[in-house]
């Protein structure tokens, strides 16, 4: 447990990292080693959480919110995850209105990346 816990000089966690490079089966390895851990912000006021909203990770984020108990949602300048995934939709959205070509696309590779990370994931956890 006291490994998770662990920071590096830029206050990051290993589960900092391991959202920040969409590493979803080491995201629920930790989540699920010390599930009531919040994962404070870093030195640039990210949390975890805040960190895979903002990247548009919406897989990340949903599992760390299932397996979490106290997750913090923290980010820079008083924003939170919520303000991120607010700015993420607008973005997306505001796109959509511009090509309808471009959203159809976009819509169709996330469908099929979540569904595949998902199907993945759900056999490993039968392992588990």
């Amino acid at each position: 447990m006291l490994l998770v816990r662990t920071t590096n000089n830029h206050k990051d966690t290993d589960l900092h990292e391991a959202v920040r490079f969409n590493f979803l089966d080491v995201v629920q390895i930790l989540t699920r080693e010390d599930p009531e851990f919040s994962y404070l912000a870093n030195v640039a006021s990210e949390t975890p959480l805040y960190v895979a909203v903002e990247n548009g990770y919406n897989l990340v984020g949903l599992k760390k919110l299932r397996i979490c108990t106290y997750p913090a949602y923290q980010g820079p300048n008083g924003k939170t995850a919520l303000h991120a995934a607010a700015m993420y939709v607008a973005i997306h959205s505001n796109l959509c209105s511009k090509s309808e070509k471009l959203c159809q696309e976009d819509e169709e590779e996330d469908e099929d990346e979540d569904y595949e990370q998902d199907e993945d994931h759900e056999e490993d956890e039968e392992v588990v």
